[in-house]
């Protein structure tokens, strides 16, 4: 009975250590999917999931870069700053 007891808690800390990560990851993937950058991944680890998780903070963090470089251009372009013009070679 001890044995089994040790052997359902230690595959309840093993689903959750998996599960936790991959909610997370999910609800940022979920987000961006809505075109919400502001949010943050809290995923550490070396495992499959870290590295997804650190793949979707890069992708995150330069999905936020283009967002406000495209806002900066649109500003600079509603203020007269910019020509649709392309200058010849």
């Amino acid at each position: 009975a001890l044995a089994l007891s040790l052997a359902v808690a230690a595959a309840v800390l093993i689903m959750r250590s998996i599960t936790r990560p991959l909610e997370e990851v999910t609800r940022a993937a979920e987000a961006v999917a809505r075109g919400d950058l502001d949010g943050d991944i809290d995923v550490k680890g070396r495992s499959e999931l870290g590295a997804l998780a650190r793949a979707m903070r890069t992708m995150m963090d330069r999905l936020r870069k283009f967002a406000s470089a495209q806002s900066e251009l649109e500003h600079a372009h509603a203020q007269g700053e910019t020509s649709h013009r392309m200058p010849a070679a």
